[in-house]
């Protein structure tokens, strides 16, 4: 799962450069997919959600300003 949402974040930084396209489409699934990769995942997922959140966090700009992310430690 962790790869995937890793993938997702790095086309959302490198498509915004070109449109948005690409950013649109994975922020009506992003948040939900981060959730459920926290809610069941063992720790080391868990961290690599908590930082993919936080990247996502950084860019975010409509949508997902106002998001469900998994809490911030």
């Amino acid at each position: 799962m962790v790869p995937f949402l890793y993938l997702a974040n790095d086309i959302i930084q490198n498509s915004r450069r070109k449109g948005s396209e690409f950013v649109n489409e994975f922020w009506k699934v992003l948040p939900r997919s981060l959730k459920g990769a926290y809610e069941n995942g063992e720790e080391n997922i868990k961290n690599s959600v908590m930082r993919l959140a936080l990247s996502v966090r950084s860019l975010a700009v409509g949508p997902l300003d106002n998001a469900q992310f998994p809490p911030m430690r």
